[in-house]
């Protein structure tokens, strides 16, 4: 959840830096699992991170946020 206070579309922007081995599933085997090697490889990719290109006002408490979003290296963009 994210709680905005005030929004100007020309100065906001959003970067956010998750740190893989903080994953928690709820469920201790799966986190492992998740974050082995065969998935997130958190030991040679410890972060994901997103970083926005764009925020939109869609409606009253509504949001389009979008950017680049990047997991083992690899970024995406949107």
């Amino acid at each position: 959840m994210c709680e905005i206070f005030s929004y100007k579309s020309y100065s906001s922007q959003v970067d956010i830096v998750i740190n893989v081995n903080s994953l928690d599933t709820n469920h201790e085997t799966r986190d492992k699992h998740l974050i082995g090697s065969m998935w997130l490889d958190a030991k040679s990719y410890p972060e994901i991170k997103f970083i926005s290109s764009s925020i939109r006002k869609e409606d009253i408490n509504k949001y389009r946020i979008e950017g680049s979003l990047t997991i083992k290296n690899i970024t995406k963009k949107k």
